[in-house]
């Protein structure tokens, strides 16, 4: 663990030793080795020499919005915006924050190779293996780890649980090869190692002076910034933790002051990747596109048995069917804290690093790798400082158990120390055969074993034939329709973070455009945009207005996704065939149909009513509760709509001409007691009383072209309703409005 331990005497120079000399002394071997080693078990792990590479792993749910940023990125070279998807208009994620800078950088490198957004996603994933592999090493070698130990950490590392059971869905928290170089940059603070040096005065030059380590930690930091937000925010508050270790235990009163500085840069950095989304935010104002409340944080928290216990579906059948049991009975667990699963290798180090908290003479980067897995552990388990950050200041994050890959890297450093001290007394030299190879290996094995579930593959079979199946249909389509055509998608779908429809998951309607070249598709309007109120609004009216308002805008047809309708899509289709006068083609499964719509058919569905006011069928007016206000509950007959403290109506008028509608609800509170309700938009100015009994509401507003606002102010006392996080002021009942004849 000193820079002695390092070095080769020449004793060791003897028989086989002398691998184990070459071995330590190499610069570029050992990383070249575990990136062959991370490489050839990914390949061994994912069945990679058996499997169609073009085909991502997965093919539901958050898989296919993976796969979306990953093909608009490598066929087209955008990121933000998307012209194939959001019809009539084009998807823009500056309301949906991704500043994953640094994983698109090297997929702009894979993107030089190869245009198949299927081979990109997979290179990009299976890559994250060999680079997390070759950061651990760097980083272990640095704590002053012998080369073997180190680099059986390094491929561990690069193989935790995390890694697989988060897969392409969450491809970029999958990619998590810079968290070594940070906890490196961790250590350093906290054991009051000099980055920023002061020149002292008998120096010809007064100022800073950067350290080499100093340039690698500004530099760690800047990608950090870039990496994703929650390996930020785990770093800056680490760093704080780091800073105070440093100035405390170190006794190095700058350790702060270089824990500010990186601290600085992270955000510096995460703020510029951020821009493009502060500039858009600010010329097109808010939507509430990915609303999160504070339990969130609770529902995604670690729990300390989830990190510890044996992986989901271990190769052990007893240890497997304890994890099942564990899995039936346990309350809070899921896909996030599912995943936090240490390993064997990562539970002992986790142990060990409890232990040294309570030990006197404790090694001194054990202590802080012990300090700082027990502010991550707190941070990132229910009930935590990440629940704790949530409550008081954002509930934007919530995903606290993805510090997992922070503590995870804690945990395999300190297992590597102690083996790495055990074997230097037990065997008297770390640097022969034994020290470099033989335990190392056996501990690898031992590692891989346990921390790779078995079925990595299980449904590989379904998911290329489902992969295929939907290449196919979607040629079927391109082929009835010309280039570059509109295709509108049932049901309406909001964009993103949806909840399941029926039996159609959250991002399914992706699937189109993922294996389509030349069609736009009307999934994927940012939700709370103009495009998205419109889908929403036509969707809501009568079929055959709908059909008119979509034809009259230039889509060329309709794709229907059954699993969205409780009746698998029957009543709908039976609707569409008689109003366009043909038969859907259907993909293999039966679940997809597409109907050609013919703009001869839907004029003919155009009759006196709606000819009398064709604007108004094709841009309709969208009103509804916004500005905090949640959806809406109860039935279509009797319905409520939540809100806290200051709420509002959004109105869009999507058409070009001023127009007059006519708003009508009720207005309550919870409590008998009065309040006061101000209400005030286009042409209104009212101060409403309202309590448990209901005020009732009527306005006539004259609505300009575009979004126009009806505010909503109340100082009603808060419900405080058992089970229930939201912030529930007043009620907005059985909201609804028509638009006054022109």
């Amino acid at each position: 663990m000193t820079e002695q331990q390092g070095k080769l005497d020449r004793r060791d120079l003897q028989g086989t030793a002398a691998v184990a000399a070459f071995l330590s002394r190499s610069g570029v071997v050992p990383y070249l080795a575990v990136a062959v080693m991370c490489t050839f078990l990914a390949v061994v792990i994912w069945h990679v020499r058996s499997i169609d590479l073009t085909v991502p792993l997965g093919v539901n749910g958050d898989h296919n919005l993976s796969q979306e940023l990953v093909t608009n990125f490598v066929r087209d070279g955008h990121y933000y915006v998307n012209p194939l998807l959001g019809a009539p208009g084009e998807q823009e994620l500056y309301d949906y924050p991704l500043p994953h800078w640094v994983h698109f950088s090297v997929l702009a490198g894979i993107r030089v190779f190869t245009h198949n957004p299927g081979l990109a996603i997979n290179l990009l994933f299976f890559l994250g293996y060999p680079l997390a592999g070759i950061t651990a090493l760097y980083a272990f070698r640095k704590f002053g780890i012998s080369t073997g130990l180190a680099m059986a950490g390094a491929v561990l590392y690069a193989f935790i649980p995390f890694h697989q059971m988060r897969n392409e869905a969450h491809l970029i928290y999958a990619c998590y090869y810079l968290v070594p170089l940070m906890v490196l940059v961790l250590v350093w603070i906290s054991t009051g190692h000099e980055l920023f040096l002061t020149l002292g005065q008998q120096a010809r030059t007064s100022g800073v002076r950067i350290t080499r380590d100093g340039i690698i930690s500004l530099l760690v930091c800047f990608l950090i910034g870039w990496d994703n937000p929650y390996t930020a925010f785990f770093g800056i508050v680490l760093l704080a933790v780091g800073g105070l270790l440093g100035r405390l235990r170190g006794r190095n009163p700058r350790s702060l002051i270089a824990a500010f500085v990186l601290s600085a840069v992270i955000i510096v950095s995460f703020g510029v990747g951020l821009l493009p989304n502060v500039v858009y935010i600010h010329n097109h104002g808010r939507t509430t596109t990915a609303t999160r409340i504070p339990s969130e944080s609770e529902m995604y928290g670690l729990t300390l048995i989830q990190m510890l216990a044996p992986v989901t579906n271990h190769r052990i059948h007893r240890l497997a069917e304890w994890k099942d049991r564990f899995l039936s009975q346990a309350v809070m667990v899921n896909g996030e804290n599912e995943s936090a699963a240490l390993g064997a290798v990562g539970a002992v180090g986790c142990v060990v690093l409890l232990v040294c908290l309570f030990l006197p003479n404790c090694p001194e980067i054990l202590y802080s790798l012990s300090i700082l897995n027990l502010f991550a552990f707190l941070m990132g388990t229910i009930g935590g400082l990440g629940a704790i950050f949530s409550f008081v200041v954002s509930p934007q994050l919530r995903g606290f158990s993805r510090v997992t890959v922070y503590i995870a890297f804690f945990c395999i450093a300190a297992s590597m120390i102690v083996l790495d001290y055990i074997v230097a007394n037990g065997f008297g030299k770390r640097n022969t055969i034994v020290g470099l190879i033989a335990i190392p290996s056996l501990i690898l094995v031992v590692g891989i074993y346990d921390q790779v579930p078995k079925g990595l593959t299980l449904g590989r079979d379904r998911v290329g034939m489902e992969f295929r199946a939907m290449g196919e249909f979607v040629r079927n389509i391109e082929s009835l329709v010309p280039p570059n055509s509109m295709i509108f998608q049932l049901p309406y779908d909001p964009f993103p973070e949806s909840p399941p429809i029926n039996r159609m998951n959250d991002y399914e309607e992706l699937k189109g455009y993922l294996h389509s070249k030349s069609l736009r598709w009307s999934y994927g309007a940012m939700k709370g945009r103009e495009v998205s109120k419109w889908q929403a609004a036509i969707t809501a009216e009568p079929t055959d207005k709908m059909l008119i308002a979509v034809a009259k805008v230039g889509f060329a047809g309709i794709y229907v996704d059954r699993f969205g309708y409780p009746d698998g899509g029957a009543l709908l289709e039976s609707q569409l065939r008689k109003l366009l006068g043909n038969e859907p083609i259907r993909d293999k499964s039966g679940r997809l149909a597409f109907f050609l719509l013919d703009s001869r058919a839907a004029n003919s569905l155009i009759g006196p009513e709606q000819r009398s006011d064709l604007e108004g069928t094709v841009y309709p007016l969208v009103l509804e509760p916004g500005g905090g206000c949640w959806g809406k509950e109860g039935t279509e007959s009797e319905n409520w709509h939540w809100c806290p403290r200051q709420g509002t109506i959004d109105i869009l008028n999507t058409s070009r001409s001023q127009r007059k509608v006519v708003i009508e609800a009720s207005f309550s509170t919870p409590a008998s007691k009065s309040s006061n309700l101000v209400v005030d938009g286009p042409g209104i100015h009212q101060e409403l009383k309202v309590n448990n009994g209901g005020t009732h509401w009527l306005a006539e507003v004259t609505v300009t072209p575009g979004d126009s606002t009806i505010n909503l102010s109340s100082d009603a006392s808060k419900l405080i309703a058992p089970n229930d996080p939201r912030d529930l002021y007043f009620q907005i009942n059985n909201f609804r409005f028509h638009e006054v004849a022109r």
